[in-house]
């Protein structure tokens, strides 16, 4: 009677086991299987009136032959000046369609901007760029949230595919005077500049050089002072 009780104890600890593995290897397979989707601006803190992009990236959790987004941001904070196809459906030299969404600055939305592959049996697994944003910063002091918004993503047999959870990415757009971000130009900004006092370089890649003509000097320290909350 032990005997037998020993043996249906381990058969019971062994198809438990086998079950946590099953387990393991669908969820293994569940994630695997998520595409990711992700919007990335090129800098999480940007100036009033700079330049700058927002790249939606895409990597295949299973083949996919074409997709479409709607993106939401802040319009005060921000504006969506051009659009451009990425490298993502180009790759390995396929022949593509690419639809350039709606762009509305004044709701802050682009609506529909969609892409697909062309030629049959043709298909993509490696990560890459779907459109890459060029954009502007405007009033300082206001912050974005990137939103995605209405994404598919499709197999090569029209099929959508499962997708992972969208990461929300925020920008701040900060004054040009605002040297350390904190929302306001004190005195901080001006022991800021007063700290590289002197010194030299490429014009714009010095922070404290507010004038942008490649040297921090007394024409910095003036315009940080006529800006002092």
């Amino acid at each position: 009677m032990r005997k037998l009780t020993l043996v249906v104890g381990a058969a019971i600890i062994w198809l438990v086991m086998v079950m946590i593995m099953v387990l393991m290897s669908v969820n293994k397979e569940s994630n695997m299987a998520n595409t990711i989707v992700t919007v990335t601006p090129s800098a999480p803190v940007v100036s009033a009136g700079q330049n700058f992009t927002v790249t939606v990236s895409v990597a295949p959790g299973l083949p996919i032959a074409g997709m479409q987004i709607d993106l939401s941001f802040n319009p005060q904070a921000m504006r969506i000046d051009s659009q451009a196809e990425g490298n993502l459906f180009k790759q390995g030299g396929a022949g593509t369609y690419f639809l350039p969404g709606t762009i509305d600055n004044v709701n802050g939305t682009v609506k529909s901007v969609v892409g697909t592959i062309l030629g049959a049996g043709q298909n993509v697994t490696t990560a890459g760029n779907f459109v890459v944003f060029n954009c502007t910063a405007l009033l300082a002091g206001k912050n974005s949230t990137l939103n995605l918004v209405n994404v598919i993503v499709g197999s090569p047999a029209g099929q959508p595919v499962p997708l992972a959870s969208f990461s929300i990415i925020q920008i701040q757009v900060a004054s040009l005077w605002d040297l350390n971000f904190d929302g306001k130009v004190d005195i901080n900004d001006v022991k800021i500049v007063g700290g590289v006092f002197g010194q030299t370089g490429v014009a714009g890649w010095i922070p404290a050089d507010i004038n942008k003509d490649g040297i921090v000097n007394v024409l910095d320290l003036i315009v940080v002072g006529q800006n002092f909350a």
